[in-house]
């Protein structure tokens, strides 16, 4: 029997049990590996390790496994309790042991009570399909939790499974309520329940789960796809709430160098809010999809500055003021420049002038006399004065081919297309 282990500990061959509270609050524990010796696991025996982010079983193992290089301990074949004693079910495959890179596998029935106890560096996690039950404290202490995905199969959710959790984030797609208690979903500071539109007042009315301190309508989200550039233009007549790692920022001025300033608006890693009617550009460390919610609460309002402008409908550019502007799409810069290559704002139709864009997008628009004859500005807000930036690159007798070879109308949004015999990668 193993009683205390420390972060170097390697389980001998000859141990069958490892007792409860083995390795609890050992926060220096990167990895285990559970040899094909061990029977049993005790309670709360990984408890607080919240470094913890590599789990191995050995596959001759015929209690536990960590299939699928899950990063999990699961146990077959259980018979499963509630914290007071009392059986439940007879469960045939239960996680009782999660880290903070653990990928739930769809064949877990049961996650078991403490399964995620203490694990201050989770982040996410997603509860498949086939998961029916979450029991007691299974999340409680996650700190750095902010999204948890709970499937349609799930029917039971324990006891304080988010105690200490903050600015936590829950999808839910159960079709009835799962069974929950009054101590659920206590002392989590500002929660959010997302349901389907079809379930929300199903939710809403339930007295368990209507203790969110907001509970939103799916349909009343955004789902955003980053590239690897890691910007994309944003208007919505609607104000909406950022999700961790994506920022929002305007075009507030240029500078007397002639380059673009740009100022950071809101960042969802302070739970920031894009205002009603506001044009941004949305900036990304990583490629992925990025869900915002739609704030309901409209108070907010950027007062300052801003060249950049937007619609919710296709339209022209066209800018606010009375002085002649210069009109400029995000994309990538022309072969023929300094800037080739380079994500920034350039030219979207010949010398600077009015072109089509889509609704929802954004475009830059700069009084001529602030230009100072530039064709095209990088996301630095370096300009670039080349003679021969796209002269006719957008020019509506263009010709202009799919990497098919099929005539198009207009190039290619998040693309590549040829324009009068050029490649052209435009991002929007």
């Amino acid at each position: 029997r193993l009683i205390l282990g420390c972060k170097n500990t390697i389980i001998p061959s000859s141990v069958e049990v490892i007792g409860n509270n083995a390795f609890s609050g050992c926060t220096g524990l990167e990895s285990i590996f559970i040899p094909a010796s061990i029977e049993s696991i005790g309670e709360e025996a990984f408890w607080g390790c919240s470094g913890l982010s590599s789990i191995t079983i050995d596959p001759n193992n015929h209690v536990y496994d960590s299939r699928d290089n899950c990063n999990a301990i699961i146990k077959k074949d259980s018979v499963y309790y509630d914290i007071y004693g009392n059986r439940v079910a007879i469960i045939k495959d239960r996680l009782i042991l999660g880290c903070k890179n653990t990928i739930i596998p769809s064949s877990v029935e049961v996650i078991d009570n403490f399964a995620f106890n203490g694990c201050s560096s989770l982040r996410s996690i997603n509860i498949p399909t086939g998961v029916v039950i979450i029991g007691d404290y299974a999340f409680e202490g996650c700190s750095s939790l902010r999204s948890i995905n709970i499937s349609s199969s799930v029917t039971y959710i324990g006891e304080s499974i988010f105690y200490g959790c903050t600015e936590l984030m829950l999808y839910c797609y159960a079709p009835i309520c799962p069974t929950a208690s009054s101590y659920s979903f206590v002392n989590t500071k500002d929660k959010t329940l997302l349901v389907p539109r079809s379930l929300y007042e199903l939710y809403i009315n339930n007295d368990d789960w209507n203790k969110f301190d907001r509970i939103i309508p799916l349909d009343d989200t955004l789902d955003i796809v980053m590239n690897d550039t890691g910007y994309k233009t944003l208007y919505y007549d609607g104000s909406y709430i950022l999700p961790e790692g994506l920022s929002a920022m305007v075009v507030s001025d240029i500078s007397s160098d002639g380059k673009l300033v740009f100022k950071t608006i809101a960042s969802g890693d302070e739970s920031g809010v894009i205002p009603s009617g506001e044009a941004v550009v949305l900036v990304s460390d990583k490629p992925g999809t990025f869900r915002l919610i739609l704030n309901t609460d409209n108070n907010y309002v950027y007062e300052g500055n801003n060249l950049l402008l937007g619609s919710d409908v296709d339209t022209i550019t066209y800018s606010n003021g009375n002085e002649e502007s210069l009109f400029y799409k995000l994309s990538y810069g022309p072969s023929n420049t300094d800037l080739s290559g380079v994500p920034g704002w350039y030219w979207g139709a010949r010398n600077g002038g009015e072109f089509p864009i889509e609704g929802h997008k954004a475009w830059l628009a700069i009084p001529v006399s602030l230009t100072k004859g530039s064709n095209g500005y990088s996301m630095t807000g370096t300009p670039t004065y080349a003679n021969e930036i796209p002269a006719d690159i957008f020019d509506e007798e263009a010709v202009i081919y799919d990497l098919n070879g099929i005539r198009q109308l207009t190039p290619i949004g998040n693309g590549m297309s040829i324009i009068n015999g050029k490649v052209v990668i435009i991002i929007e």
